[in-house]
C-alpha cells in the first residue's frame, strides 16, 4: 500500500491552511504503522476544525490569545460570535426541518425511502449535517444498522469530522476508498485512550489506541464485515478546500475583536480616571491612614467642601475618538458582510423592497447556498 502525503498549501495566512486528506493507489489492508502515520498526519485537519469550533462558540482564537503587556490596564477580550451567526443563517435559509424535500418515479422505491428516513428523524438529521457543513467546512453522516423485531433497520447518524479520517484513491476524480474514525474514550492525566475504527469495503476493524508522553500503542481488537460492501460514509464538503464559510474571514473578524475590545478598554480607563483635588484640605494630611478614611468618606457621599475659593475638582481623562472607533468598526462589518456573500438581514437595506430588488440583495447569498445544494 503506498501513500501519496500531500504538500501542504497555505495562501491566505499562515494559520488558515489548504489541506487534503490522503490518497492511495488501493486500500485494501493496513499495518499498524499505516493507521498510526494516518492519525499522526490527521493533526493538522483536527487543529483547523477545532478552531472553526473555538470561532463558533465566541472562544475567538486570536482575542483569546492576546498578551496582556500591562497588568494595571484594563484587558477586555470581546470575541464576537459573527461565526454563529452565519451558521445560524445558512441553516435556517437551507436546512429547516420540511425544507429539504424528496421525488421519485418509483413510488414504492420513495415510500420505502421515507419510511427510513421517519426512523432515522432525517429532517433533524439533515439539520445538524448543513450546521457541520457551515461551521467546519464538511459534514459526515455514518452509516450503519440496528435491528427491530427481527428487521434490519438502515441508520445514519451525523459524527463530526474531528474524529474522521478519509481516503481517497489516486483517479482524477477521487472517490473515497476508506476511511479512519477514532475518538476518546478515557483519559487519566496525560495518557489518553482512543477507540479506532478502520473502515475497508468489505470489512471494519477495531483497535485501541493508547496515547501517552508521545509513545503510541495500536492494539488490535476485533473486525466484522461491513454488509454496505462500501465505505460507509456520506460525504458532504463545504467547498474543495474543506473551508468553513466564515474561516477565511477570520483575520477581518479578528480586526473586529480588537476595535470592539480595546474600545471597552478605553471606557473602563475612563471609569478608573484619576481624581485631582485642588486646594482641598484634609483634616489632618500627615496621617496616612485619616486621609484614606476621609478619601473613602467623600467616595460614599458624594460632597466636597473647599476650604479656599481657589479650591475645585476635576478628573484626569483623555478624549475618547468615539467617532473614529465607530467608522472603524463599520468598515470592517461592511467588509465581512461582502467578503461573506451573507447579508445583515437586520440593515435599512431590506425594509420595503420590491420582489426584484430583494432578489439582487440575495443575488451573492444564493449562490452560496447553491454551491452547497450541489
Amino acid at each position: 500500500m503506498s501513500y501519496n502525503k500531500p504538500e501542504l498549501q497555505t495562501n491566505i495566512r499562515t494559520d488558515i491552511q489548504l489541506l487534503q486528506y490522503p490518497r492511495y493507489q488501493d486500500f485494501v489492508k493496513a499495518s499498524k504503522e499505516d493507521i498510526i502515520n494516518l492519525i499522526d498526519g490527521n493533526k493538522q485537519f483536527k487543529r483547523k476544525y477545532a478552531r472553526n469550533l473555538d470561532y463558533y462558540i465566541g472562544k475567538n482564537t486570536t482575542i483569546n490569545k492576546r498578551p496582556n503587556l500591562d497588568p494595571d490596564n484594563p484587558d477586555s477580550r470581546i470575541g464576537v460570535s459573527y461565526s454563529r451567526t452565519f451558521v445560524q443563517i445558512i441553516k435556517g435559509y437551507m436546512y429547516k426541518p420540511g425544507l429539504v424535500t424528496y421525488t421519485s418515479e418509483d413510488q414504492a422505491y420513495l415510500d420505502r425511502l421515507l419510511d427510513i428516513f421517519e426512523k432515522n428523524l432525517e429532517p433533524l438529521k439533515t439539520s445538524e449535517l448543513g450546521e457541520n457543513q457551515c461551521k467546519y467546512g464538511l459534514g459526515v453522516e455514518l452509516l450503519y444498522t440496528s435491528k427491530e423485531d427481527n428487521e434490519t433497520i438502515p441508520r445514519f447518524s451525523s459524527v463530526s469530522p474531528e474524529e474522521c479520517i478519509f481516503i481517497f484513491n489516486m483517479e482524477i476524480e477521487a472517490k473515497l476508498i476508506g476511511a479512519i474514525r477514532y475518538y476518546l474514550i478515557e483519559q487519566k492525566d496525560a495518557a489518553k485512550t482512543y477507540r479506532v475504527e478502520v473502515y475497508f469495503k468489505d470489512r471494519v476493524e477495531v483497535y485501541t489506541l493508547e496515547e501517552s508522553n508521545n509513545n503510541k500503542t495500536l492494539t488490535f481488537n476485533e473486525d466484522y464485515p461491513n454488509f454496505f460492501g462500501d465505505v460507509p460514509f456520506a460525504f458532504y464538503a463545504n467547498n474543495q478546500e474543506y473551508h468553513a464559510d466564515y474561516e477565511p474571514l477570520q483575520p477581518l473578524m479578528d480586526a473586529y475583536d480588537v476595535m470592539c475590545s480595546d474600545a471597552i478598554n478605553e471606557l473602563n480607563r475612563f471609569a478608573s480616571a484619576y481624581l485631582i483635588l485642588k486646594e482641598y484640605i484634609f483634616s489632618n494630611p500627615n496621617d496616612a491612614n485619616e486621609k484614606a478614611n476621609e478619601l473613602s468618606k467623600l467616595k460614599t457621599r458624594r460632597v466636597l467642601e473647599f476650604m479656599s475659593g481657589e479650591g475645585g475638582a476635576e478628573f484626569l481623562t483623555k478624549d475618547i475618538p468615539s467617532e473614529f472607533f465607530e467608522v472603524i468598526k463599520r468598515t470592517i462589518r461592511e467588509d465581512i458582510e461582502y467578503h461573506s456573500h451573507i447579508p445583515d438581514f437586520r440593515s435599512k437595506s431590506f425594509e420595503a423592497k420590491s420582489g426584484v430588488a430583494m432578489e439582487w440583495s440575495l443575488f451573492d447569498f444564493e449562490n452560496l447556498c447553491s454551491d452547497k445544494q450541489a
